[in-house]
């Protein structure tokens, strides 16, 4: 016997033959150029002024890094010229594309 044997449920032939719509979403508006070249031209001002800022924008802007990536980077991370990411779990820390590795998983609420 199947459990849905027993079961009355009013006609569902209407709710069958609704479609889906996928959900409208509008891609975010690039920046514009002159809005652009403005930030790209202040880069070397902000290098005197601020080292530590201007190592975060290059970053961001070159790397594509997220905030959290930014944050979190190591001066380690870079060897021979190359960067190379890596995971901390003891900071509870994982890059972009690891969510789903390992057993940190397990321990997160």
């Amino acid at each position: 016997m199947r459990f849905y044997e027993d079961l009355n449920l009013p006609d569902l032939d209407g709710f069958r033959k609704e479609s889906v719509e996928l959900p409208k979403r509008s891609k975010p508006r690039a920046l514009d150029i002159g809005v652009i070249a403005a930030i790209n031209a202040a880069a070397p001002k902000l290098a005197e002024m601020d080292p530590a800022v201007y190592v975060a924008f290059i970053m961001f802007s070159r790397l594509g890094l997220r905030n959290v990536e930014i944050r979190n980077a190591r001066w380690s991370w870079i060897h021979n010229g190359r960067i190379g990411i890596i995971q901390r779990p003891e900071e509870d820390f994982y890059p972009k594309g690891s969510e789903g590795v390992g057993a940190h998983r397990a321990r997160r609420p």
